[in-house]
């Protein structure tokens, strides 16, 4: 059973080891480097705490950690500060392919009714190929995605809505991606 916990304060330890493992898979796509203490660096998981529109959370598959996500209010990438934005979402080797990302995404997604953003570097293409599959999942009016270059990397940025009906429970499932 997966469980979606909205990360503590005391649980920022566990999430930087997490964090440590994504950076390392990450480092593959990015070229990134370990600092001279032999960890990846990631300057923003502390105003995961200290501010309001930043949400941290884990997954958990038995007990056992499964993976995390970091989603915040707006999207510096795409302009846009409306939107919720995925900006880290991580699943461990051995949690992939059993449907654990996709229940920790549609979980997060239902906490937050609204836009969304979900940003993926161009050319991870493992990343492309699960969130083609988790979007529609939630999606309830089709989605698009877009390619962007902000200067710094080039991305692939899906957009799409998420809407509760008024009897509380979603709209079509089957969402597919908008013309």
């Amino acid at each position: 059973m997966v469980e979606v916990i909205r990360a503590k304060k005391s649980d920022e330890a566990n999430l930087e080891n997490l964090l440590q493992l994504y950076l390392l898979e990450f480092s593959e796509i990015d070229g990134s480097q370990v600092s001279n203490d032999g960890r990846f660096e990631y300057p923003h998981l502390t105003q995961y705490w200290g501010e309001p529109d930043r949400h941290p959370f884990l997954f958990k598959v038995d007990g056992a950690p499964a993976g995390f996500a970091l989603v915040k209010k707006g999207s510096e990438v795409v302009g846009d500060d409306k939107s919720m934005d995925v900006a880290e979402f991580f699943v461990i080797r051995n949690q992939r392919l059993k449907g654990t990302g996709r229940t920790a995404f549609k979980e997060i997604v239902r906490m937050f009714p609204g836009p969304w953003i979900v940003r993926v570097v161009d050319g991870y293409e493992k990343a492309l190929a699960f969130w083609r599959r988790a979007i529609p999942s939630v999606a309830t009016s089709g989605f698009d995605s877009e390619a962007i270059d902000d200067g710094q990397r080039k991305w692939i940025v899906f957009s799409f809505a998420y809407a509760v009906s008024d009897a509380g429970s979603r709209s079509p499932s089957h969402a597919q991606p908008s013309k």
